[in-house]
C-alpha cells in the first residue's frame, strides 16, 4: 500500500532526480543544497532574482506579471481582453509570434 502511494505520487522519479543532481553538483554541504532543490518550482523569488532590479523581479516568480514602469500590464487580472496591446516596440519570440 506504501509504496504502491510512493509510485502513484512519482516519488522514486523525485528521489532519483534529487540525487542525480546532487552528484553532479557535489556541493559541501548536500543538505541545504537538497532543501533548496525541492522548492521547485520556487514560491516567491530565486536568491538570484533578488538581485535583480524591481521591474525584472515582478516578472519573475509566482506572481501575475504587472510592470506599469514598463508598459507590461497585459491582463494582470487573468481576464484577456478583446484586443492586444501593442507588441511593436517588443522584441522577443512571442511577440514576433503574436504579431504574425
Amino acid at each position: 500500500e506504501n509504496l504502491e502511494y510512493l509510485r502513484k505520487q512519482k516519488v522514486p522519479d523525485l528521489i532519483d532526480g534529487a540525487v542525480q543532481a546532487l552528484v553532479k553538483e557535489r556541493p559541501a554541504d548536500a543538505r541545504p543544497w537538497l532543501a533548496e532543490y525541492f522548492d521547485y518550482p520556487p514560491h516567491g523569488l530565486a536568491k538570484g532574482v533578488k538581485k535583480l532590479e524591481g521591474w525584472i523581479q515582478v516578472g519573475c516568480g509566482d506572481k501575475p506579471y504587472n510592470c506599469a514602469e514598463k508598459n507590461a500590464t497585459f491582463a494582470p487580472d487573468g481576464v484577456t481582453p478583446d484586443e492586444m496591446p501593442d507588441f511593436s516596440n517588443h522584441n522577443n519570440f512571442m511577440a514576433d509570434f503574436l504579431r504574425e
